[in-house]
């Protein structure tokens, strides 16, 4: 079992610093220099990333006069996907400052980890979806996808590492 808790501790080193990474490989690139240049008033909006089968990730920029996104892949190379219209649950899209993120994203996985060993341990994870986001608060959305098809969401404050809420639901119940 100490094998594998120190497995997954690594992993969650990688993740954070992919995340931290994968801002620092877009911004620094010249796809998003020219961008930037051709586009003022985007500002970061969120990172995103998937763990598993078909590992993605993603950081978003958002213009609030335009009300639209723009995505960058993080890859071998930096690929910009075209403007697009905003999925969100709120008035508004909020700037994320990561100088004020205080919890790394491996404490935030941990946290989500163990709230799932605690309520569904049976529940084997085969993906997990992380969005680092400003919800009126910087917040990790991390989703766990399991083998028998359930979705379970947290959220967890990613300055006081305070669990903000949590829900399970069936994927085949969200089909129309």
């Amino acid at each position: 079992m100490v094998g594998e808790e120190s497995l997954q501790r690594r992993l969650q080193q990688v993740l954070t610093m992919k995340l931290r990474h994968a801002i620092e490989q877009v911004e620094a690139s010249d796809v998003f220099k020219q961008f930037q240049k051709e586009n003022p008033g985007y500002y970061l909006a969120h990172v995103f990333h998937t763990s598993g089968k078909g590992e993605v990730t993603q950081v978003g920029y958002y213009n609030p006069d335009k009300d639209r996104v723009v995505v960058f892949d993080v890859s071998a190379t930096i690929q910009q996907q075209p403007e697009d219209e905003v999925f969100k649950e709120h008035p508004a899209v909020n700037k994320l400052d990561l100088g004020q993120v205080k919890i790394d994203l491996e404490q935030a996985l941990k946290t989500a980890d163990e709230l799932h060993q605690k309520k569904h341990a049976a529940e084997l994870i085969t993906q997990k979806i992380i969005i680092l986001q400003n919800l009126n608060g910087l917040v990790y959305n991390i989703t766990h996808v399991t083998r028998t098809f359930n979705i379970f969401n947290i959220k967890i404050d990613a300055v006081t590492g305070e669990v903000l809420s949590e829900h399970t639901q069936s994927i085949l119940g969200l089909q129309g």
